[in-house]
């Protein structure tokens, strides 16, 4: 093998390891009022436009205000106002959103992913196309269905197969 070929290869190495790692930012593209993003919640940052943030990031939102982001499966997420969240995807493994305090709604690009729902009482594996939650201050927390498949685990171990057209609340 020459240099010139060697050094191809590595070029090509680092173009895929840069588009697969590009492939890991949340998008987000439409924020009405005061939304902030922080690393460790401590240290906010108020996002003013549309911008490409990292996965493991938290994200609120203010009393009138709401965000458009989409995840980086396609997923396209409206986060609303007085919400709380984690966003994290670890490697080989599923999104993960972790709703601290209020409403999301979610909806794929036609094809079902694979997305796991924290709330402050309940994991939801979703296998579905579109739904909804909601995490109240009292921590009692809402998902409904519109389409596909959720498997909801309480904390207490307590599992329910929840299906499309449905609603589930957990407290």
């Amino acid at each position: 093998m020459n240099a010139h070929t060697k050094y191809l290869i590595i070029l090509i190495i680092i173009l895929f390891s840069k588009l697969s790692y590009a492939d890991e930012l949340i998008s987000l593209i439409k924020i009405t009022g005061k939304v902030q993003i922080s690393s460790d919640m401590k240290n906010w940052t108020t996002v003013k436009k549309p911008q490409k943030i990292k996965n493991k990031t938290w994200l609120k939102t203010g009393k009138s205000a709401s965000v458009v982001l989409v995840l980086p499966d396609r997923t396209q997420t409206k986060i609303t106002r007085n919400s709380k969240l984690f966003l994290e995807k670890k490697p080989k493994k599923k999104q993960t959103i972790n709703l601290k305090l209020g409403k999301i709604w979610s909806k794929t690009n036609k094809i079902p992913v694979k997305i796991s729902l924290k709330s402050p009482n309940a994991v939801a594996s979703i296998r579905g196309t579109e739904w909804v939650s909601e995490v109240k201050a009292d921590g009692s927390s809402t998902i409904a269905l519109l389409e596909g498949k959720i498997s909801l685990v309480s904390n207490n171990n307590k599992e329910v197969n929840i299906n499309s057209g449905s609603v589930a609340s957990i407290n």
